[in-house]
């Protein structure tokens, strides 16, 4: 079974990815705007771009997640939500293992309060990770990850669309997830103001994608034989297969 090491940052980036990948799914996609807010602008919450951009992406979330788009701004379906695709069932099982793992490594005693430490609920099709954390000769923590299959597909779809956030490739991370040409416009769109915003970036960005593109790149060899060359997200595979189910779909193809 493949296996690979990650340091905290990375497995931090890992969950990260997990998270904002599922969300996507959901419909959550005010979460982009704050994930670029978080790393990328240091002016943009009072800016004008800031709110074109708002009502961009409550459009592309209308034709993604035609069931969201009766929500507000920071909802969505929920991930046990039977219109949602299974694909988001399946990261956010893997997040919970590698979070829930991790918490309990670095704080023994736990915390009642944080959802990281609660035990997995899971509910996906594919296998989710197993893990072993352990402490480096620096006396820092890290994690092996064993993951087969479709699921490190799935974790290198998670971590190349998280990549791309950063990156303002709004295109290409969508493209991750759908071919629909109304909706990439508007991405394109949107892609075009945050890069022509000249809005500054925190400091560190530029070292933690770096980290990030080196991360992916691991998990990319590591599935290569699987993938191929012509590698298609587990998404599109699914939808060329004719089989982009939801996890209502799929619970009920287990009770039939």
């Amino acid at each position: 079974m493949p296996t690979i090491d990650l340091c905290g940052e990375e497995a931090l980036d890992a969950i990260n990815s997990l998270d904002t990948y599922s969300r996507v799914w959901m419909g959550q996609f005010s979460h982009l705007d704050l994930v670029w807010r978080m790393w990328r602008f240091t002016t943009y919450s009072q800016s004008r771009e800031s709110r074109i951009c708002e009502e961009l992406l409550m459009s592309m979330r209308a034709l993604f997640v035609p069931e969201a788009a009766v929500l507000g701004r920071g909802t969505s379906l929920g991930i046990w939500s039977d219109k949602v695709n299974e694909l988001a069932v399946c990261a956010y099982d893997m997040q919970q293992v590698i979070r829930h793992d991790w918490s309990w490594f670095n704080e023994p005693e736990g915390d009642h309060m944080s959802r990281w430490f609660d035990e997995p609920y899971l509910h996906g099709s594919l296998p989710v990770p197993s893990t072993e954390c352990h402490l480096l000769d620096d006396g820092s923590s890290a994690m092996r990850l064993s993951l087969e299959g479709s699921s490190l597909r799935l974790l290198l779809d998670a971590l190349l669309a998280y990549d791309r956030l950063l990156d303002l490739s709004i295109v290409a991370l969508m493209q991750i997830f759908t071919r629909d040409d109304r909706l990439l416009a508007i991405a394109q769109m949107v892609e075009d103001i945050l890069r022509d915003a000249s809005l500054r970036a925190y400091e560190g960005l530029g070292k933690h994608q770096e980290d990030l593109k080196e991360l992916v790149a691991r998990v990319a060899a590591l599935a290569m034989a699987d993938i191929g060359k012509g590698y298609r997200s587990l998404a599109l595979e699914r939808a060329d297969s004719g089989e982009p189910l939801t996890h209502g779909e799929r619970c009920n193809a287990h009770l039939t």
